[in-house]
């Protein structure tokens, strides 16, 4: 994954960009709509990478962290 100069990921700040620019009313929900999907998982996928550093990853966490890679709805 890329990074900005300010530590910001590309694909984030590339989807906000979407958001921003959209001219229908649709496309800025569905958009807006995959934007909060993309920062749920990174938020659950950092508490994960705490989780597994302080050695309490379980087989729970395994399998959903297998389940984050699925598109969205």
């Amino acid at each position: 994954m890329q990074f900005y100069d300010d530590g910001t990921a590309v694909p984030l700040v590339q989807l906000n960009t979407r958001v921003e620019n959209a001219k229908p009313a649709q496309d800025r929900h569905h958009n807006a709509y995959r934007l909060g999907e993309l920062a749920i998982k990174l938020a659950a996928a950092s508490r994960a990478a705490v989780r597994r550093a302080r050695g309490g990853a379980f087989a729970c966490t395994n399998d959903a962290l297998a389940h984050m890679i699925w598109p969205s709805t």
